[in-house]
């Protein structure tokens, strides 16, 4: 399932604005990217903050980490899951 789908309350018209990238651990390990939740009249309704971590020891394994807030910043979902590499 794509991440976008695991969203929680998002209504028709919202929209998805990437807002920063960046890399996190010695080797770049982790992939954090922030996200802004818009909704139709274009105001900040939400965050997500979605961490993609590769360990660098073998098996390699993928963890996805994803967090939503509502626009007061309180946590409403979080979820983490593993992909088959």
């Amino acid at each position: 399932m794509p991440w976008r789908e695991r969203l929680k309350n998002l209504n028709d018209g919202d929209q998805l604005i990437h807002v920063s990238h960046r890399l996190k651990g010695s080797l770049g390990q982790t992939d954090i990217d922030h996200y802004e939740i818009i909704n139709g009249t274009g105001d900040v309704v939400g965050y997500v903050k979605l961490e993609d971590h590769t360990d660098i020891k073998a098996p390699h394994t993928q963890s996805i980490t994803l967090t939503q807030k509502n626009e007061n910043g309180e946590e409403v979902h979080h979820e983490t899951w593993y992909p088959k590499n």
